[in-house]
């Protein structure tokens, strides 16, 4: 009895430290992407967030997820434990992983084009403005919406709040995430929702990651 109890008790250590392993590790971390397909890959990216749940061990800290429909890398906050692949600690590995870089990039929201643009030849019908890519050839989108889409993308405060930024590593960056649900702003700062991201205003500007929460 006593060895069948010991047997049973070293399984249940095993399980429980490999589902904490599995909790602690991004999935994608220190393994090469190249092991995966295209579409592969394009399954994990779009996962749904999952913000995972609260547990003894690591704290509620700020990652990253690939949203498919503005094609950008967005913070949440991740409270330790759970959640799935779409998960990134770094915002570059979440770049580098699932966003896509355009020869000739979509209108956003995916609306039709109203024409089509090149960088040296940027004319675009009346109320259309040029979106270009890698290869410097373009489309025309409707202005009003691509407008609303960069003001959001580089949001202000109102008067007496300042826009939240972090260390991104190569720069200070806006913290951007998709929803306010999603809990990415720092406590005492208020998070303003739009139509495509949700940004963070408050008293002090610049964070650190390490002050984020």
């Amino acid at each position: 009895m006593f060895l069948v109890a010991a047997i049973l008790g070293l399984l249940v250590i095993s399980s429980f430290t490999q589902a904490q392993l599995e909790d602690l590790e991004d999935p994608l971390e220190e393994e090469s992407v190249d092991v995966y397909t295209q579409a592969q890959l394009a399954e994990l990216c779009h996962r749904e967030v999952d913000q995972g749940y609260e547990c003894y061990l690591p704290k509620p800290q700020i990652r990253y997820h690939y949203d498919n429909t503005t094609n950008e890398c967005l913070s949440f906050l991740y409270k330790g434990c759970g959640g799935n692949i779409n998960n990134y600690k770094e915002h570059s590995r979440c770049e580098s992983v699932c966003k896509k870089g355009y020869d000739i990039p979509p209108c956003v929201d995916k609306k039709p084009p109203t024409g089509i643009c090149h960088i040296m030849r940027p004319t675009c019908p009346e109320g259309s403005i040029c979106k270009y890519g890698m290869s410097y050839d373009g489309v025309c989108c409707e202005y009003e919406t691509e407008g609303q889409y960069r003001k959001e993308w580089k949001p202000k405060c109102d008067s007496g709040k300042v826009l939240i930024t972090y260390d991104s590593g190569p720069k200070w960056v806006p913290l951007l995430g998709k929803k306010c649900s999603y809990e990415f702003c720092p406590e005492r700062a208020d998070c303003i929702e739009g139509k495509w991201f949700a940004h963070c205003c408050g008293s002090e500007e610049r964070f650190g990651p390490e002050k984020l929460y």
